[in-house]
């Protein structure tokens, strides 16, 4: 047998949820594509069956990595070829989604993005702020970063027109 070979008792076997008592949760641990391994920490034995299988899917999809949403702002920046004043633009632009900045990409969801769209005050700001979202998480799409793009589910700003006298 060649070095690096494995025999054939020696195959990969498929991941199965263990409960932490340090952290008194359930633990579902895949290892990705990137070598990296992902765990996810759940109450109980059926979640954690159920985050292995979506962390397979993912796995198979070729999605790769666990990102903050600031993390992937960033990168998107870094790899955007804009000129100065568009990249000034975007950067100032991100920072009004600050409330979002923590949140695992993988996490995040339709209701939060609308969330801290509703919270902003201006229908221009809130118009550009989506925009550039949509923007950015269209280019995870792209990367395999996340699956889909909930900023696409969100309701666009209805501008309230004034009648001219």
């Amino acid at each position: 047998m060649k070095k690096g070979q494995r025999k054939n008792s020696q195959k990969l076997k498929e991941p199965k949820p263990y409960y932490s008592k340090s952290r008194k949760r359930w633990v579902a641990q895949v290892r990705m594509l990137d070598g990296k391994y992902r765990a996810r920490f759940v109450h109980s034995k059926d979640d954690a069956y159920d985050a292995i299988q979506e962390m397979l899917a993912d796995r198979a999809a070729g999605v790769v990595g666990e990102n903050s949403v600031k993390s992937s702002i960033d990168q998107w920046l870094a790899a955007g070829d804009w000129r100065a004043k568009t990249r000034q633009d975007y950067a100032d632009t991100s920072k009004k989604m600050i409330d979002l900045y923590e949140i695992p990409l993988r996490s995040l969801n339709q209701e939060s993005v609308q969330q801290v769209l509703d919270n902003i005050k201006s229908t221009a700001m809130r118009d550009r702020v989506r925009s550039t979202l949509r923007t950015m998480l269209n280019w995870c799409v792209f990367r395999k970063m996340i699956r889909s793009n909930p900023v696409v589910d969100t309701q666009p700003v209805k501008h309230k027109r004034q009648p001219i006298e």
